[in-house]
């Protein structure tokens, strides 16, 4: 079982949107700032949920992903 994922706080998802930001070049204006911190909280919630589904032993991973494959 995957060990339990690390709740992420105001502060770490305001560092994780900087870091981004930063990475791409981008800047996010002001007025727009809460709106972004607020969608990547909720994305960072989602996630937990998904990262927190048990998984069993003899799940193994798919290398490729395709829609169109059995």
């Amino acid at each position: 079982m995957a060990p339990t994922q690390k709740q992420l706080h105001h502060a770490d998802i305001e560092s994780m949107v900087d870091a981004n930001a930063a990475a791409l070049g981008l800047t996010i204006d002001a007025e727009h700032r809460p709106g972004v911190l607020i969608n990547f909280e909720r994305i960072a919630n989602l996630a937990q949920t998904v990262m927190e589904f048990p998984l069993g032993e003899e799940v193994e991973l798919a290398p490729v992903f395709s829609h169109d494959r059995p």
